[in-house]
């Protein structure tokens, strides 16, 4: 194996307990099982030679005895090395065959794999792969973020702070206010001081108001203003929809 996936958690977790030596030699066990896809064999001299180990050779057996299996080939096995080198030639076998039908397959081509379909996963630690199905496009995605409605345009145009937009439209989808109630509140909130001073730095947020429902206030008088249209239009040059009956 040119690479393998290397679980740093899992890793530090099993080997707290080893000094900077016993350490080294654990990571090249490891090394030299990926590396040759083979366990370690059980000739400690051939070993301590092929990691270059020295001196340090008498703590060899120590590692293996505690990380690794010794099993009926006389091999020392691991069964987490065992695990990914097992899955890296069933992901290979599998990249050999599509390789075969024309390299990777389209949408509509079935990924020849020894799971069933949607269950094939990946070793631990790698992005799992998607096949049944293309990343959107950014336009696509632009798309989908302006898809507001007409009438929350409309509140939009009308609304004299232009801030946080899309907050704005989850509000409005969330409380779904009457267009016309808005608008005839907007009609006469948009007059008043609050509003008006310091070049309207008081004019709460559009999704701050509809999120308090501020188109329900009244005005000064306590009750409700009629919505003027002509008035409305000198003031923000928006067209209010009709009302459909």
């Amino acid at each position: 194996m040119h690479h393998y996936p290397f679980h740093v958690g899992d890793y530090i977790r099993a080997t707290a307990h080893l000094d900077i030596v016993e350490d080294c030699i654990y990571r090249r066990l490891i090394d030299l099982y990926m590396e040759t896809e083979l366990p370690i064999p059980n000739e400690t001299q051939q070993v301590i030679r092929r990691l270059r180990l020295g001196s340090s050779g008498l703590i060899l057996e120590t590692i293996l005895r505690e990380f690794f299996t010794l099993e009926a080939d006389n091999c020392w096995h691991n069964s987490r090395c065992d695990q990914e080198i097992s899955e890296y030639k069933r992901l290979a076998d599998v990249s050999r065959i599509n390789g075969k039908l024309g390299g990777r397959p389209k949408k509509t081509q079935r990924v020849i794999s020894d799971n069933p379909a949607g269950t094939q996963q990946e070793p631990s630690g790698l992005q799992p792969r998607t096949t049944n199905h293309e990343p959107r496009t950014n336009k696509e995605r632009s798309k989908t973020l302006s898809d507001y409605s007409d009438e929350f345009e409309q509140f939009w145009k009308a609304y004299p702070k232009k801030t946080a937009k899309g907050d704005a439209w989850k509000s409005w989808k969330k409380e779904k206010p009457s267009l016309q109630v808005v608008l005839n509140a907007l009609s006469w909130q948009t007059t008043q001081s609050d509003w008006i001073k310091e070049k309207g730095q008081f004019i709460p947020l559009p999704a701050t108001y509809l999120n308090q429902r501020r188109f329900d206030d009244g005005d000064r008088a306590g009750g409700k203003k009629p919505f003027d249209m002509q008035e409305f239009q000198r003031q923000t040059g928006a067209i209010p929809t009709c009302t459909k009956y």
